[in-house]
């Protein structure tokens, strides 16, 4: 399974999987978790969910020095990418408190 933005086909499944495990430990370095704070409040909310859902529709776009830090906050399941997945993985987290 390719999760990265890259086609299947243009890559091996090894490279994709070295791709995830360096943009996993980038955030790791910078002490960036991937908690779902995208709002950088301290709290996981609804206004986090808000956020996210504007960065996966492109209602907003994060500025270019934020980008990494929001991608690492928001990607909550470290592929990459931010996607409905992640948005249900924020909601999960403020539902369960």
């Amino acid at each position: 399974m390719c999760s990265l933005p890259i086609h299947c086909d243009e890559v091996n499944e090894e490279l994709v999987t070295e791709s995830a495990n360096q943009y996993a430990a980038g955030c790791e370095q910078l002490g960036l978790a991937a908690d779902g704070d995208m709002t950088l409040d301290g709290v996981v909310n609804v206004l986090d969910t808000l956020l996210s859902v504007s960065f996966v529709l492109k209602l907003l776009t994060p500025q270019d020095g934020d980008f990494f830090a929001i991608a690492c906050k928001g990607d909550l399941n470290l592929d990459g990418q931010m996607d409905i997945l992640d948005i249900v993985s924020i909601i999960n987290t403020i539902k369960s408190g």
